[in-house]
């Protein structure tokens, strides 16, 4: 489990200092703020779920109703537990369930952040941003698989 999360930290720091995704959220700053890096998610989660079979042999509807459960602390898994039981990912496989859920987000957020207009941005630039988020993604799958063979070996008791 250690090293699950490390895995998990290194993948944020790597995504979030990644120019493709500095790309994507360039379309998205001046409007958004620092909201784009949230919204940034929501569009790779749209298109990971789009492209899905490029990444898991497991169907994404069976994978949605029974996804790996977090040992984490109690907020992550009562967010986990809606993510579930409201399908969330199987949902953004359509533009309704993206909407729904940037609508959520918006709702929730503290300020007036607008993330609910900013499927908007994706619709009028979808093809760019799915190529970004293709690019983006081999090479997450490089530092992925690269970066839990490190920590394996520096975990190796022998």
């Amino acid at each position: 489990m250690q090293l699950g999360i490390q895995l998990h930290r290194a993948i944020d720091t790597y995504t979030d200092s990644h120019p493709l995704v500095k790309q994507v959220q360039s379309f998205l700053i001046s409007r958004f703020g620092h909201y784009s890096r949230v919204i940034t998610d929501v569009f790779f989660d749209y298109f990971l779920v789009k492209n899905w079979r490029n990444y898991s042999d497991t169907p994404l509807v069976l994978f949605s109703l029974d996804p790996p459960t977090p040992r984490s602390s109690p907020k992550p898994f009562v967010v986990f537990h809606w993510m579930k039981a409201q399908n969330w990912l199987y949902a953004y496989r359509h533009p309704a369930g993206i909407q729904a859920a940037l609508d959520g987000l918006s709702r929730r957020a503290r300020f007036d952040s607008k993330m609910n207009e900013s499927t908007q941005v994706l619709w009028e630039k979808e093809d760019e941003i799915e190529a970004i988020f293709l690019a983006f993604f081999q090479d997450l799958e490089t530092f992925a698989s690269t970066t839990l063979a490190e920590l394996t070996q520096s975990h190796d008791p022998s």
